[in-house]
């Protein structure tokens, strides 16, 4: 006689009789018996004694949704984790009053160790702690999120405590459609877990931490050539561009207002910043200059860098611009003359020269 499994009776004395993967249907039933708003069961590759294929891994995975589909009328979706060795039972009947969605910065993840630990002991058995880790080289990520009815309040100004903030772009939903595209690995925190379950959800990283590479001679940051601030009058600009592309043409590294303030951008914070990131300002002076007021201010900025010492000039004359009626007491110091038969590769090698010596 063809037995029915699907008939509820029959698929359960089916699943008691000839599966093994009965206990594991009883657990997830029980704790989504008693948690009705849970969301997240999971199940390992290792709870499985018997089990060495992750093909056979599967049909067992079809054996427990259909159990809680079938026999316990729990609507249930299971995705299985990229590596094969963990099955996430997932549903979502009821909404939790809190939802928190935090970063935690892959590279400096032990820094909050601490504050994951104290978030499981505020999260009941009900709500949901989990980690998800986005090992992709070129987008390496972890985040944790919260769902729980309780301890909201306390958890936001932790949150705030520890300088994290609650990213609303995601949620359990989001991260769990993007587990078949490789992208996460993840781990739920039994309720109340002591700080070995944690250290176990640290091992889903691949990746080492920051501070562990620079021990080891690696650093993020770049060697840059030193940096020429350019200031010019505008009235100007057509010689002064000339002399520019030279000068970026012959390897020299610039800051020029066409090249780094865009749209939209406030000219004089840009300008200020672009003099404290540079090494060496070369100040093209001329007639235009005595009446242009921003082409002074700017001078004006660079010369109290010059006399505090903290920055070095390069001055170049590019008409017969009397220096002292461009600033007082500027013809004092040594200029450039660009206002008559000057060879602009001359020039190049006087600037690269003094940037050498800083």
């Amino acid at each position: 006689m063809k037995i029915d499994i699907f008939n509820t009776k029959n698929y359960k004395e089916f699943l008691k009789n000839t599966s093994p993967v009965y206990k594991q249907c009883l657990m997830c039933a029980k704790k989504y018996n008693q948690y009705p708003k849970r969301a997240i069961v999971e199940v390992s590759f290792e709870e499985f004694k018997d089990c060495n294929d992750v093909r056979l891994f599967d049909f067992y995975a079809i054996d427990i949704s259909n159990y809680l589909k079938e026999v316990k009328n729990i609507d249930i979706s299971y995705y299985m984790d990229y590596n094969g060795k963990k099955i996430i039972f997932y549903r979502r009947i009821k909404s939790m009053r809190y939802k928190f969605n935090v970063e935690i910065p892959y590279g400096k993840r032990s820094q909050y160790f601490d504050f994951i630990f104290k978030v499981n002991q505020l999260v009941g058995a009900s709500g949901v702690v989990s980690m998800w880790v986005n090992n992709i080289p070129y987008a390496l990520q972890s985040f944790l999120v919260i769902e729980t009815d309780e301890n909201g309040e306390v958890l936001n100004d932790l949150i705030k405590e520890n300088n994290l903030k609650n990213d609303t772009s995601k949620g359990i939903d989001e991260y769990i459609s993007e587990l078949s595209l490789r992208k996460w690995q993840t781990m739920s925190f039994p309720p109340g877990g002591n700080r070995e379950i944690v250290e176990l959800a640290y091992q889903l990283y691949e990746f080492a931490e920051e501070d562990y590479l620079e021990e080891k001679g690696y650093r993020k940051g770049n060697i840059e050539r030193k940096k020429v601030f350019i200031s010019y009058c505008h009235s100007d600009k057509e010689m002064v561009h000339e002399i520019v592309d030279k000068m970026e043409k012959s390897g020299l590294h610039l800051w020029l207002d066409r090249q780094e303030i865009d749209a939209g951008d406030c000219i004089l914070e840009e300008v200020m910043s672009g003099i404290e990131e540079s090494d060496l300002c070369v100040t093209f002076v001329g007639n235009a200059t005595v009446e242009a007021q921003f082409a002074r201010y700017e001078l004006t900025t660079i010369w109290h860098e010059v006399i505090r010492n903290q920055k070095k000039w390069f001055i170049i004359r590019v008409d017969n611009v009397d220096m002292d009626k461009v600033y007082y007491g500027l013809s004092k110091y040594l200029y450039y003359d660009a206002f008559d038969n000057f060879v602009v590769e001359d020039l190049i090698k006087a600037i690269a020269r003094k940037m050498s010596r800083i």
